[in-house]
């Protein structure tokens, strides 16, 4: 399944997750049991808890028409299609949260992690299966964003598309909304953007996250 195989890239880590600080948790991940992935979870959103959250991508969006709309996804962009060189990064960034409200230190974490220190801006690619373009105007006024591109893969096809692929590809930060944690593990397990997914993990290295059901499927229950 999806949770599993992303599972074994995070046990792969090769160093932290959130500097310190930041109200998230350093935790080395390269001898990561279940149990501890479970605590560090835990720790995680209660330490996230403290920072100042909007409630933010959530909702149903701007209301504005789809950038490009597909038979199996929709796609926003805000900001260039143009995607930015990515700098090599020697570590990771895990981002955690448990649904409600966005905690926006996480997110600027996050992108500044992207940046690997060099200034440069970033592109964040938003993956959910409902909703709309909540994430955009949110991310995309946040300092260091070169743009932010929504996909919501509304069926189960999408996540074999070669342009969803393409796009999730060029991701700096990569981030999971919330929705149905269930449909993300029946569409996306097997398919190439599981393989994409992994392949970002495992060679570039990105920050990554999730929320409620995004982050849902990155633990070991679901």
């Amino acid at each position: 399944m999806l949770h599993d195989l992303l599972l074994g890239i995070i046990r792969g880590f090769p160093e932290k997750l959130i500097e310190e600080g930041t109200g998230m948790l350093r935790i080395p991940l390269n001898r990561l049991s279940q149990s501890l992935w479970r605590g560090a979870a835990a720790a995680a959103l209660a330490l996230a808890a403290m920072l100042p959250a909007h409630a933010a991508g959530g909702g149903a969006g701007t209301g504005g028409k789809p950038t490009v709309s597909a038979k199996t996804y929709d796609y926003y962009l805000s900001g260039s299609a143009a995607n930015m060189p990515p700098p090599m990064l020697s570590s990771q960034l895990l981002v955690l949260m448990g649904g409600g409200n966005d905690v926006d230190e996480a997110f600027r974490q996050m992108i500044a992690k992207a940046r690997g220190g060099l200034g440069g801006k970033v592109d964040v690619v938003v993956l959910r299966t409902s909703g709309a373009d909540g994430y955009n105007p949110y991310l995309v006024a946040m300092d260091g964003v070169h743009s932010v591109e929504t996909l919501v893969l509304n069926k189960p096809e999408a996540a074999n598309d070669p342009e969803v692929n393409r796009i999730v590809s060029g991701a700096d930060v990569l981030f999971i909304a919330g929705g149905d944690q269930s449909t993300c593990i029946a569409n996306w397990t097997g398919t190439q953007l599981q393989r994409t997914i992994t392949g970002l993990l495992a060679q570039r290295r990105i920050p990554f996250g999730g929320t409620s059901a995004g982050m849902a499927v990155l633990g070991d229950v679901d």
